[in-house]
């Protein structure tokens, strides 16, 4: 009987240290899932910074662009004015050159 009792408390006390083992690598275990996500967490927060840097330089540029196209519309314009005005200078020009030619004729 004594034997018995031994060879239970044994088995007990081997059972008894596998789980300890086995809690003593879960506990490790958790700690560095802990690490991990705490990395992770950190990892999350600085993309995300930096995904509003990105979106508040986008809406700046934007802005710019919305800007410079509105300036090449406004060239364009000016262009096509001083185009129109360069051609009815030419043609005043011509008109008073065929008036004095006309005239030189006679």
């Amino acid at each position: 009987m004594l034997r018995r009792t031994q060879a239970i408390a044994a088995q007990r006390n081997t059972t008894i240290e596998a789980l300890q083992k086995e809690l003593a690598l879960t506990q490790i275990k958790g700690d560095e899932l802990a690490a991990q996500l705490a990395k992770q967490t950190r990892t999350l927060a600085r993309w995300q910074q930096s995904c509003q840097e990105f979106e508040a330089e986008r809406d700046l540029q934007q802005i710019r662009i919305a800007k410079l196209e509105q300036e090449a519309v406004e060239m364009q314009e000016h262009i096509f004015h001083h185009a129109r005005q360069a051609n009815e200078y030419e043609t005043a020009v011509q008109h008073w050159k065929d008036r004095y030619l006309n005239t030189q004729q006679q």
